[in-house]
């Protein structure tokens, strides 16, 4: 199982099916165990993080709602397309939309929208945003992406792995987990389904969470 999670990474496209027909609960435990291992081997590259970073990554760790609510956010923007069909792309793209809009707003000073309620806010205005992109034409961009699924794969790793910088600097280790996790994630995605890899996102973040939670006591 170890080597077919590694397979999937380098040609996703020709090793997928082969992982799907594997049990889920067995993929599940590999992808989880994978990710700790990698993360305990990379965790020996020194990592700091700004005072603006560890603010921002201590508010999502103290939150118990963000805990639930970033896994299912992060999952859907980035996991959702994975397994290609138009209703997967216009879901993604649809809370793309919403956040980019909310960002927006907040730059404006319209409102501000505050950190603990972003998320939860760009999942509500997703809908109404959903039902009017599934008026428009999908096809072609599905015909796009499944010719060029692994290029599309390692996108969505990369961009997964882009946008946590928002909470600290680059580094060699900070790339590194954030790409470990972004693979697994996106392998539970493809060889399972996408709930078990918003159940994995979420252990993945428990752990953070109650250390956070216990190192405030």
């Amino acid at each position: 199982m170890i080597k077919l999670y590694y397979l999937v990474l380098i040609n996703p496209e020709k090793y997928i099916p082969l992982a799907s027909s594997r049990s889920p609960f067995i993929l599940f435990i590999t992808a989880l165990v994978m990710s700790y291992i990698q993360i305990l081997i990379v965790s020996f590259i020194p990592l700091n993080l700004s005072t603006a970073g560890t603010q921002g990554v201590t508010s999502i760790l103290s939150n118990e709602m963000l805990l639930i609510l970033i896994p299912l956010y992060e999952e859907l923007i980035f996991r959702r397309p994975l397994k290609i069909s138009g209703l997967h792309i216009q879901a993604s793209v649809s809370l793309v939309v919403s956040s980019l809009l909310l960002v927006l707003i907040n730059a404006t000073g319209i409102r501000m929208i505050p950190f603990s309620s972003y998320h939860a806010y760009a999942l509500i205005l997703t809908i109404p945003i959903f039902l009017i992109l599934k008026r428009f034409e999908w096809s072609e961009l599905e015909r796009q992406l499944q010719k060029n699924y692994n290029a599309f794969f390692y996108s969505s790793i990369g961009l997964f792995a882009a946008i946590h910088f928002n909470y600290q600097p680059i580094s060699v280790q900070a790339v590194a987990i954030y790409l470990i996790y972004g693979y697994s994630l996106s392998f539970i995605r493809v060889s399972t389904n996408f709930f078990n890899a918003v159940a994995l996102h979420f252990l993945f973040l428990l752990p953070f969470y109650f250390l956070n939670h216990f190192s405030g006591q």
